[in-house]
């Protein structure tokens, strides 16, 4: 989960409209049987549903469909590439939401991963085979009500569990064996207690950060070997280009930046396990956001003043619960804002920047956020070991940057 791994299953289910269709009109809105594909509709079309056919039947698998579209003469690899990327896209867009999420619930957070999910993608593909997002279930059907189902369902989910295994079949930790040497000072910590340990330390989240990377490594590899069916569509990497502009949340530096502004200093409550953790993730005060600004090389005079940073935390927080702080996805917002007053997008006509004097207002927004991110990270360039995947650290923590937070 941190960082983020995604797979996309090679084989699918695809439905077919039960009665032949026409280009929609006010006379035949009404026919669902046309329109809709839905198995939980078209199933009760007792004339026009064909059961169990792999070459006709209105439920096929996604290999047959390929196929048969192939043969009609369209480019069935080039609509099957456009999915992943829109797939890809999908999981970068939920990535700031599942991240925050997962680390202000998971009661453990010392490297492995603590769960995964199967989600499903429902996709319609026009006559020019574009692919357009229909809906995207974090719970997608598993009945088996016919063979085509068990052909595809079980395959995968089998081989999600096959992927996942070695990692869910570890021992549980217990107090007794707590790890609690994994923090690079133990010395409010010994072994197997679950005393409170002192205030979180920025050299503390790098370890943990480093342990993550190592334990991530270790994943995919495993995954990778036994994916069989799954194709690896995201795996943590550094977005580049148009990627880094549309989803800022997903750089690293960037959820770096939060997560030690948000645990530094703080004293975690007893683990759970009697290994040492840095506790559940919280939400950002108006001080610990002005530390995340400063992490990203954005404050003390560089580029935004405290004034501002304290301006944009009072309106991105103005109908946000105070007591919770600042969560990640308002953290993006008020990047934004700050952004887009201290470096303010072209203008539609303007032609420059923005691709050229086009684009919509959220797209001229994003440009403006990555362009501050860049001069942030390029004012605190060569000052800190920040900002990279952390490589695994033999004998305790990395050295210890610049503090951003004292």
């Amino acid at each position: 989960m941190d960082p983020l791994r995604c797979y996309l299953h090679k084989e699918g289910l695809a439905r077919f409209c039960t009665q032949r269709y026409t280009a929609p009109t006010s006379k035949n809105l009404s026919e669902a049987y046309m329109h809709l594909t839905n198995y939980s509709l078209n199933k009760n079309n007792a004339e026009g549903f064909v059961h169990d056919d792999e070459e006709s039947g209105s439920k096929r698998s996604l290999r047959t469909a390929w196929e048969q579209i192939s043969t009609a003469g369209h480019d069935a690899d080039s609509a099957w590439e456009a999915i992943q990327e829109m797939c890809r896209r999908v999981m970068l867009a939920k990535q700031a939401f599942l991240w925050y999420s997962y680390h202000t619930l998971i009661p453990v957070d010392d490297g492995a991963s603590a769960c995964f999910q199967i989600l499903g993608f429902d996709v319609l593909l026009d006559e020019r085979m574009r692919p357009w997002l229909l809906e995207t279930n974090n719970g997608p059907s598993l009945n088996l009500d016919q063979d085509i189902d068990r052909s595809v369902k079980l395959p995968v989910v089998s081989e999600a569990l096959e992927m996942v295994k070695p990692f869910y079949s570890q021992p549980a930790v217990t107090p007794t064996s707590g790890n609690s040497s994994s923090r690079p000072s133990a010395a409010t910590t010994g072994p197997g207690s679950c005393a409170i340990p002192g205030p979180v330390t920025e050299a503390d989240i790098l370890a943990l950060r480093a342990r993550r990377q190592a334990a991530h490594t270790k994943a995919l590899a495993w995954e990778l070997k036994s994916a069989e069916g799954f194709e690896l569509l995201y795996d943590g990497e550094e977005l580049q280009g148009e990627l880094q502009v549309l989803f800022p949340l997903a750089r690293p530096e960037v959820m770096e930046a939060f997560e030690i502004a948000s645990r530094v200093g703080e004293r975690p409550p007893p683990s759970p396990s009697g290994a040492w953790w840095a506790g559940p993730m919280r939400g950002l005060t108006q001080p610990k956001f002005a530390g995340a600004l400063r992490q990203l090389g954005l404050l003390d005079g560089k580029i935004v003043s405290r004034t501002d940073a304290d301006l944009a935390y009072k309106e991105a927080m103005k109908d946000q619960d105070r007591d919770k702080g600042m969560t990640y996805e308002i953290f993006g917002r008020a990047l934004i804002a700050l952004a887009v007053r201290l470096i303010p997008p072209m203008s539609e006509d303007s032609g420059e920047g923005g691709g050229g004097g086009g684009g919509s207002g959220s797209s001229r927004a994003v440009d403006s956020l990555a362009q501050l991110l860049d001069d942030g990270l390029e004012a605190c360039s060569g000052t800190s070991l920040r900002f990279r995947k952390p490589a695994p650290v033999a004998g305790g923590a990395p050295p210890r940057p610049v503090s951003a937070l004292q």
